[in-house]
């Protein structure tokens, strides 16, 4: 499996990296000026209505990965319903405008289930995630809408990912770090 826009890409119990540990990250950029992802498996204890005002619905915050923790991202299912919103694989988009979100959620037109939030993102200079591959620190799968906005649990979610591939599925075994047995 190749490293490409829309695929996730699922840490190794080898990567020694306390950010990644563990993570699912949805790839939603990959070019030659780098990579940018968002870890999909790592809820916080925050809430969207506890940090914007306005909120009000329910909707838990994810980190989305260890640079720009003061921006808030999301993903989502509602297509046009979101203007300005870029596809990223079939049914899953990236951004928008986000009072039009804040309003569909707020007016119950669209449901919270729709949308995954996160602080930060991931991100590689370019050629970085191809070096870290080839160090056996990822690998790479494809994943659906569904599976990025239902996660069911940091490591849950990392082993079914592994397990979705034969050659990789022993890996999901591991304790979370391998190097201090």
């Amino acid at each position: 499996m190749e490293i490409a826009k829309g695929n996730i890409i699922s840490a190794t119990p080898f990567l020694d990296d306390p950010y990644f540990r563990q993570a699912v990250v949805l790839l939603t950029e990959h070019n030659d000026k780098g990579s940018f992802g968002f870890i999909i498996n790592r809820e916080t204890d925050l809430k969207l209505h506890e940090l914007i005002k306005d909120v009000l619905f329910e909707a838990s915050i994810y980190y989305g990965g260890p640079v720009g923790n003061e921006n808030l991202f999301y993903v989502h299912s509602l297509g046009d319903l979101l203007p300005n919103s870029v596809e990223i694989l079939p049914g899953l988009y990236w951004g928008g405008e986000f009072d039009v979100l804040k309003e569909l959620l707020n007016n119950k037109e669209a449901q919270p289930d729709k949308v995954k939030f996160f602080a930060g993102y991931s991100g590689w200079d370019p050629d970085q995630l191809s070096a870290e591959f080839a160090n056996k620190s990822w690998v790479a799968g494809t994943t659906s809408a569904n599976e990025v906005l239902h996660t069911e649990g940091y490591e849950q979610h990392w082993k079914k990912m592994l397990r979705k591939d034969k050659e990789y599925a022993i890996w999901s075994n591991f304790t979370d770090m391998p190097h201090l047995n």
